[in-house]
């Protein structure tokens, strides 16, 4: 299982992680980031993991859609 931080847009009130077969969904707090996780999409060299992301706004609205690759820090 892989994390990550996710900074949304200012619009967004939910971010969506997409897993096979299914997609999370996480709903944003305020102006906090979010900690997401994947199942899919992990590394062995480079230790790390894909995340396959998308932002929407509170009517579902797609805002945004993007990749990160995340790697351990140190």
């Amino acid at each position: 299982m892989g994390f990550a931080w996710v900074e949304p847009d200012p619009r967004t009130r939910y971010v969506a992680i997409a897993q096979p077969g299914y997609t999370e969904v996480y709903e944003r707090l305020g102006h906090l980031p979010i900690r997401v996780a994947t199942i899919s999409g992990l590394h062995a060299s480079p230790l790390g993991a894909t995340f396959h992301v998308t932002e929407h706004d509170a009517k579902g609205t797609l805002l945004l859609r993007y990749r990160i690759d995340a790697f351990p820090s140190g």
